[in-house]
């Protein structure tokens, strides 16, 4: 997008002026062109960023995570909390698994959610379908089980083991692979 106010350098600040909630100016401007309007040039990296969004009074847990993961390091990589904190980079795989109590509320905080709403392969998105499918069932039954509504429950333990058995003839179909 070009700059709404010189017409030829790329807009890299969008200034919004609101009142009572309502938008009254909305404005798509270069750097130069901002200066000269008198809008502050914000300068952030992308560390500071997380780094503020990773602040443990900020996740769910606040401080109480902090001190529960202040000694807890990787097996694998060695990385401490407080290093990951720092760097905003995860040292290994295992990190996730580690740190789980922190990160959850961190990708809650920072997408919204932590279940995967992208684009996915064709055939991965039938088997993750199928698998998230599964997981809802085995929820469902056990709210059944909870609430003692246990001929509904069965009736969804038999749905869950019906898609197990589909599932595993799809494996060996394609662990067959063709004649």
């Amino acid at each position: 997008m070009k700059c709404e106010n010189c017409h030829n350098n790329p807009a890299t600040f969008h200034y919004v002026e609101r009142q009572n909630e309502e938008i009254v100016k909305d404005v798509h401007l270069c750097e130069e062109c901002a200066r000269q309007k008198g809008i502050p040039a914000m300068q952030f990296s992308l560390s500071t960023v997380l780094g503020q969004l990773i602040d443990p009074q900020a996740l769910t847990g606040g401080p109480k995570i902090a001190k529960e993961l202040a000694e807890v390091a990787c097996p694998a990589c060695g990385m401490r909390y407080a290093e990951f904190r720092q760097k905003t980079r995860l040292g290994c795989a295992q990190d996730y698994d580690v740190f789980r109590k922190a990160l959850v509320p961190l990708f809650e905080k920072i997408q919204g959610s932590t279940q995967h709403a992208g684009k996915v392969p064709p055939q991965t998105g039938t088997h993750l379908a199928r698998q998230q499918e599964l997981f809802d069932l085995r929820r469902e039954m056990e709210r059944l089980i909870k609430a003692e509504n246990y001929e509904e429950a069965a009736r969804i333990r038999d749905r869950i083991r019906a898609i197990e058995i589909e599932i595993q003839k799809q494996r060996n179909n394609t662990a067959e692979g063709p004649g």
